[in-house]
């Protein structure tokens, strides 16, 4: 049997018999989108200064809303990328919380 690691590859915390989620350092370097956003895209305003972005005012997608709940960078690129190209589901619970 192999020792408990978190989803990220790194050992478990002490204490944890078994962790579905990512290590501290992995979860401290994700960048959670937050208000202000774009309401059409999702896309993270510097400040409120509208509902919508340029782009989605511009140009209306035929979708109501869309949603990202963190910033795709160097910390979440390897676990998005992992899930959708290495067939890992093991992240699905991770991203669908």
């Amino acid at each position: 049997m192999f020792p408990p690691q978190t989803l990220d590859g790194a050992a478990a915390t002490r204490g944890a018999p078994q962790t579905q989620g990512l290590s501290p350092a992995a979860w401290s370097k994700v960048a959670f989108i937050a208000e202000p956003l774009c309401d059409g895209c999702g896309a993270p305003f510097e400040y409120a200064h509208s509902d919508r972005c340029g782009a989605c005012m511009a140009h209306p997608r035929v979708f109501a809303r869309a949603r990202a709940a963190c910033v795709y960078d160097e910390a979440s690129r390897d676990l998005i990328l992992q899930f959708k190209h290495a067939d890992r589901l093991d992240l699905a619970r991770l991203f669908g919380g």
